[in-house]
């Protein structure tokens, strides 16, 4: 059985990085880190990072923690829309 995605576009501060995917997918999983555990952080693939915002994809399993990350973070993140589809986040 396929594990189904829950997509969600996150906005971040960023500081000029060459590859923004990476330092999105960095701040991520400390946030998870920090709240859950190494063990226990969420998984979130970055589709796309640009001016500030990121298109995450997130196994719907995960989705809950990475909102309870993302709320709990030290640094600025702040989910702007959810959708269940990227269709509806574009």
């Amino acid at each position: 059985m396929t594990e189904g995605f829950y997509n969600g576009a996150v906005i971040s501060h960023r500081s000029g990085e060459v590859r923004p995917e990476v330092e999105v997918q960095q701040l991520v999983w400390e946030a998870g880190r920090a709240v859950f555990g190494e063990s226990g952080a969420p998984r979130a693939d970055v589709l796309r990072a640009r001016s500030a915002r990121a298109l995450l994809r997130v196994p719907a399993s995960q989705h809950r923690r990475l909102r309870a990350a993302l709320a709990l973070a030290a640094r600025p993140l702040r989910v702007r829309k959810e959708a269940p589809s990227l269709q509806a986040l574009i």
